[in-house]
């Protein structure tokens, strides 16, 4: 169905020799003229494929209804015409007008806009609700006719940004309790007790500032991080404690280890002394079926202790360690069967 539109409002941005205008547009106005083509499906597309569980968090994040729940970005575009029709842009009034065609499956036929930046939030858009459509309106910055040269200039652009610090993104969720779910809260907080409690053997070497070159010697609070909601997350066994002993059993394992292969532990030459090392620790305790029937739902540090005589003897300086063939995942089942093994050996005496 064709119907003539008309934005009010709009302003002209000038980027050097490129003419732009900018304007703001209700949610259904913007499903109504957009769509989102893709590089190598279509002419005029530059986009990259679509993610689609990236469009439905954007969703979730729409619905949520909280009071600072906004979009911050603009959306970027290129505004066309099907034949016959034309977008028609008065300086004087700031109003621009069109024929647009409602139905998506024949939005090319009339005027429409080609959405570069936001295509996650417009797919995002069109599985709202006209209700909680009502609740957002946004900024569009659109050329007009531009070539495919140009609109990829801009495209490639938006790769080159500085990305933010993902250690910057964890303290400032920690500092407003925004985390986006309860497993990077846990495992985030977690770290900072690894690297604050008197008794851990991480204690001061775990790195949690924006300064992408991290101290010799010092551990990235990101490297961690995949691990540590992996230890706290649906798939872990630890998943049936509160948040609260999670942290304690992770500081407890580590202070267990530390102690029990004291000699080794903390040097740079040694396994215990490595990333490798503290990950496989992470590992181990997320699924090791052996540790947990050894700790019995007792995550206590005396717990731990008692556990972690059974893995006395393992050998940590593997070969595979030394040249990468053995990662903590490997290492941990490893470490899992010898402690296997030690306690089958216990039940024969």
């Amino acid at each position: 169905m064709i119907r003539t539109i008309e934005i009010p409002g709009v302003s002209v941005m000038k980027q050097g020799e490129q003419v732009l205008l900018v304007f703001v547009v209700p949610a259904q106005v913007l499903v109504e003229i957009g769509i989102a083509l893709r590089f190598e499906e279509h002419p005029l597309g530059v986009n990259r494929q679509l993610i689609v569980n990236r469009a439905k968090e954007i969703l979730a994040h729409m619905k949520a209804g909280k009071p600072n729940t906004f979009m911050r970005d603009p959306i970027q575009g290129c505004l066309y015409a099907g034949d016959g029709h034309e977008w028609r842009f008065d300086p004087k009034s700031g109003v621009l007008s069109g024929e647009v065609e409602t139905d998506p499956d024949n939005r090319l036929d009339a005027c429409y806009l080609v959405i570069d930046d936001g295509q996650h939030r417009f797919a995002a858009l069109e599985m709202l609700s006209g209700d909680n459509r009502q609740r957002w309106s946004f900024t569009v910055i659109a050329g007009k006719d531009m070539s495919l040269e140009e609109r990829i200039e801009l495209f490639i652009q938006g790769e080159k940004r500085q990305r933010v610090a993902p250690r910057l993104i964890l303290q400032q969720q920690d500092a407003t309790n925004t985390f986006p779910n309860e497993a990077t809260c846990t495992a985030y907080r977690a770290a900072k007790s690894l690297n604050s409690e008197g008794g851990s053997p991480l204690k001061g070497r775990i790195y949690f500032e924006q300064n992408p070159k991290v101290p010799k010697g010092m551990i990235s609070v990101s490297s961690m991080m995949g691990q540590l909601k992996y230890a706290v997350g649906r798939s872990s066994r630890l998943i049936p404690y509160t948040s609260n002993q999670q942290k304690q059993a992770l500081l407890n394992i580590f202070i267990a280890a530390s102690q029990q292969w004291a000699s080794q532990w903390g040097r740079e030459e040694k396994t215990l002394g490595k990333h490798v090392g503290y990950l496989t620790l992470i590992t181990l305790i997320a699924h090791s079926g052996n540790l947990h029937s050894l700790l019995n739902g007792d995550l206590s540090l005396e717990s731990f202790k008692r556990a972690m005589e059974f893995a006395k003897g393992f050998k940590w300086e593997q070969q595979g360690v030394k040249d990468g063939s053995i990662n903590h995942n490997r290492l941990a089942v490893m470490l899992d069967e010898h402690i296997g093994l030690a306690i089958a050996n216990s039940q024969k005496k």
